[in-house]
């Protein structure tokens, strides 16, 4: 069954790290009915396990709450949008992270955004009606994709 041109799925999932399986479950089924290829699949699966720990880890003090995904078919890739109520935070702010750095010397943090930055196409983000969006894109072909930055 193929994805149709317009078709998006919408997943409510707990701020607790064991929902990552139903995440990449999720992700997996899309991307192949939309028809990416593995290596485009890995890296939408790979960013989004790797926003999504952040959320549960970070947006929070405590409590229960629920982390929207929204996956949608665009021409030639999909786009993923996680939003959340957590504390505001654009993740696309941060520098980006510097391996050439002495490790005492680093600063905490930046690896898992970086990555996130160098899996995706395009990256943007909103804080709206108390909420964090993060949007990323994945095409299907990667020869249009731009250069990965270097870790």
């Amino acid at each position: 069954m193929q994805v149709g041109a317009h078709e998006a799925v919408d997943l409510e999932l707990p701020n607790n790290i064991a929902a990552v399986s139903r995440l990449h479950e999720t992700v997996e089924d899309f991307a192949v009915r939309a028809g990416l290829p593995e290596v485009r699949r890995l890296d939408i699966r790979l960013a989004l396990e790797e926003a999504f720990v952040n959320v549960v880890r970070y947006a929070w003090e405590g409590g229960k709450h629920v982390i929207h995904l929204r996956l949608a078919r665009e021409t030639g890739g999909i786009v993923a949008v996680l939003d959340d109520d957590g504390r505001p935070f654009n993740p696309l702010e941060a520098p980006p992270f510097d391996s050439d750095t002495p490790l005492k010397e680093r600063r905490e943090g930046g690896m898992g955004i970086n990555m996130i930055r160098g899996l995706t196409d395009e990256q943007s983000y909103e804080r709206s009606s108390g909420r964090n969006r993060l949007r990323l894109t994945v095409r299907r072909d990667q020869s249009t994709t731009p250069i990965r930055p270097q870790p």
